[in-house]
C-alpha cells in the first residue's frame, strides 16, 4: 500500500485473508490522511479484437509492421499473479520473508525496518509496466494528429477512470468496508457493478442494447457509493479507496502529460526526474515551504504532491516504452555494416538468466541488509550481461542492448541513494526503491522480450500474456470478489488451513484460478477498460 495514506481494516474470526496491511502513520480520520515525520500538522490498450491490455494501454500494442510489445502483456501478467498471491497469504503462518517488510508477523502493524520481501517489488513494479505502455498508446495518438488539449483530455478522463476504479474497490473490499456477511455480500454486490461499468463491449455485441445497460450500471455505481456505507455504520468517503489503483491514476495523468511533452527529448525527461528527485529531498528539511507544498494538494481527496515521488519509476518505465516503440517501428532485419553476427540461442538463455536473477540478488540482499555484497552482484552481472550483448546485427538485439543499459543506471542509482532516509524501503517510499524497482522491472522486461522476441518462445509466456492484457479485472478477482464469496461459506473459511504448507498451496490455488478465469475472459474477447 502506499506510504501517504492508510486505511483501516476490521477483524473477524476466523482470521480473514489480509488484502492490505494498514500504515503506522497517525491519521486525520478512519480513512484519512497519514502525518509524516517533520510534516506540519497544518498540513498536511485498444481494440478488444486485438486481445490488448484495456486498462493503461488502450490503442493496440500493434505496429504496422506487425511486432507487437507481448513482453508488456507477459510483465504485467506476472505482477498481477504476484499480487494476488499476495493478497491470498494468511497473516500470521508464515516466515517473517512472505510478508512486506515493513509489517512483519506477529501483528502485522508498522515496525522501522529498512529493506524489501518479494511482496514489497510488485507495486513499483506495476506502476512500470504501466508507463511503460504509455509512449505505444499515445504514438498513435500523435500519429493520428491529436491536439495537446486532446491528449490532456484523454489523460484526465484516464485518471477519472482509474479513481472511479478505485472508490468501488474502496466500498467493495472487505477490508474497508468490514469482514461481515453484509460486507461480502456488498463486496460481491460491488464487483458485479464495477463489471458491468468498466467492461469494454465487444464489437459482435448489441452496441445500443450495451450501451444501455453501462448507463444502468453507471447509475448503479453511484447509488452502490452513496448508499452502501450506511450499512456498515459509516457514510461515502472520498478517501475510501483502493490506494494502489489511485495512484496509478495519479502517474498515469502525470506520465502521459509529460511523455507528450517531452516525447522527443529523453533529456528533457530526465530534467523532469532531476526536479522531482530535488523535490524529494528538499521536502525533507523540516518547516520548509518545499516541505508544505510537497505535503499539501489543490485536491487533497485526490492526490497529494507528494505522489510525484512515483514518477522515479513512471519516467524509467516511458523511457524503456520509447524504446520499445522504436523497435516496433524498425524492420527486424540484419544490420550489414556492423559486421556482427547474430546472436545463437545460448546467449540469449544466458542473458534471460541474468536478467531474471537481478531480482533475488536484490530481495534477498535488501531484506538481510547486505547493501555493499548486493551493489558489487548487481555490478558484476550488469557488467558480464552489457558484454555480452555489446556487439548487436539486429534491433532486437539492440534493444536488449539499449535495456540492460538503461536497467543498469536505474540500479546503480538505487544503490547509491540507499543509505538516504534509513535505507530502502517501501513504506515510507524513497528514492531508493523507485530507482532499484525500475531497475529490476526493466530486467524483467528484458528477460520477456528474449523469450518472446528473440528466443521465439512466445508461447511459454502465453498464460502470463493473456493475464496482462486483462489487468483490471484480474487485479480484483480474489480481492474483491473470491475471498468474498468463500468467507461467505463457514466451511471454506479454513479449507486447507491446517498447517503452513497447506496453506501456501491454497493460496497457490487461488492464483492459478484467478489467472484461470482472467485467461478465459481474455480469450472470449471480454476487457475492462479505464
Amino acid at each position: 500500500m502506499s506510504s501517504r495514506k492508510k486505511s483501516d481494516g476490521h477483524t473477524a474470526t476466523p482470521k480473514p485473508i489480509i488484502i492490505h496491511q494498514p500504515s503506522p502513520y497517525p491519521q486525520t480520520s478512519v480513512y484519512g490522511q497519514w502525518e509524516p515525520p517533520g510534516k506540519p500538522s497544518s498540513l498536511y490498450h485498444g481494440d478488444a479484437e486485438a486481445h490488448v491490455p484495456v486498462v493503461f494501454n488502450d490503442p493496440s500494442l500493434t505496429t504496422a509492421l506487425g511486432k507487437r510489445a507481448g513482453a508488456l502483456d507477459a510483465l504485467r501478467g506476472l505482477f498481477l499473479l504476484s499480487m494476488t498471491l499476495g493478497f491470498a497469504i494468511q497473516p500470521e503462518v508464515f516466515a517473517t520473508w512472505m510478508y512486506h517488510r515493513q509489517f512483519p508477523p506477529p501483528g502485522h502493524g508498522f515496525v522501522d525496518l529498512a529493506g524489501i520481501s518479494w511482496r514489497d517489488v510488485t507495486y513499483g513494479a506495476f506502476l512500470f509496466s504501466m508507463a511503460a505502455a504509455v509512449p505505444i498508446t499515445l504514438a498513435r495518438r500523435v500519429a493520428r494528429g491529436a491536439t495537446e488539449f486532446s491528449i490532456i483530455g484523454a489523460a484526465l478522463r484516464r485518471g477519472f477512470m482509474l479513481f472511479a476504479f478505485a472508490l468501488l474497490i474502496g466500498h467493495s473490499n472487505t477490508y474497508f468496508i468490514g469482514y461481515t456477511q453484509t460486507g461480502r455480500a456488498l463486496a460481491i454486490l460491488g464487483f458485479f457493478i464495477t463489471f458491468f461499468v468498466f467492461t469494454r463491449p465487444r464489437k459482435d455485441w448489441n452496441q445500443d442494447r450495451f450501451a444501455r445497460i453501462q448507463a444502468f450500471a453507471w447509475v448503479a455505481a453511484i447509488l452502490f457509493l452513496a448508499l452502501s456505507p450506511l450499512l456498515y455504520g459509516e457514510t461515502f468517503k472520498f478517501s475510501r479507496v483502493d490506494e494502489i489503483i489511485s495512484e496509478l491514476g495519479f502517474a498515469a495523468v502525470t506520465g502521459w502529460t509529460i511523455w507528450y511533452f517531452t516525447r522527443n527529448s529523453i533529456p528533457a525527461r530526465l530534467a523532469v526526474l532531476g526536479v522531482v528527485t530535488a523535490l524529494f529531498l528538499a521536502s525533507h528539511q523540516d518547516g520548509s515551504a518545499i516541505q508544505r507544498f510537497w505535503y499539501s494538494s489543490p485536491l487533497p481527496f485526490l492526490f497529494e504532491n507528494s505522489a510525484l515521488v512515483l514518477l522515479c519509476v513512471v519516467i524509467p518505465g516511458t523511457i524503456a516504452g520509447d524504446m520499445i516503440l522504436r523497435w516496433m517501428n524498425t524492420p527486424d532485419s540484419p544490420d550489414s555494416a556492423s559486421g556482427a553476427v547474430a546472436w545463437l540461442a545460448w546467449r540469449g538463455i544466458a542473458l534471460t538468466l541474468l536478467a531474471l536473477a537481478a531480482t533475488p540478488i536484490v530481495v534477498v540482499g535488501m531484506y538481510h541488509r547486505a547493501v555493499m555484497e548486493t551493489t558489487i552482484a548487481l555490478a558484476v552481472l550488469s557488467a558480464v550481461a552489457l558484454a555480452l550483448a555489446w556487439r548487436t546485427s539486429t534491433p532486437t538485439e539492440r534493444l536488449i542492448r539499449q535495456l540492460f543499459v538503461w536497467s543498469t543506471v536505474w540500479l546503480m542509482l538505487g544503490m547509491a541513494t540507499e543509505p538516504l532516509f534509513g535505507g530502502m524501503r517501501k513504506v515510507p517510499d524513497n528514492l531508493s526503491y523507485f530507482f532499484t524497482m525500475a531497475g529490476v522491472s526493466m530486467l524483467l522486461l528484458n528477460a520477456a522480450t528474449i523469450i518472446t522476441d528473440l528466443l521465439k518462445a512466445s508461447r511459454s509466456l502465453q498464460f502470463l500474456t493473456d493475464v496482462g492484457q486483462n489487468p483490471m479485472l484480474c487485479y480484483i478477482l480474489f480481492s474483491v470478489f473470491m475471498n468474498s464469496l468463500l468467507e461467505m461459506i463457514p466451511p471454506a473459511r479454513s479449507w486447507m488451513l491446517g498447517s503452513p504448507t497447506t496453506s501456501f498451496i491454497r493460496s497457490v490455488i487461488m492464483m492459478l484460478i484467478v489467472g484461470l478465469i482472467t485467461r478465459e475472459f481474455t480469450r472470449r474477447r471480454i476487457f475492462w477498460r479505464a
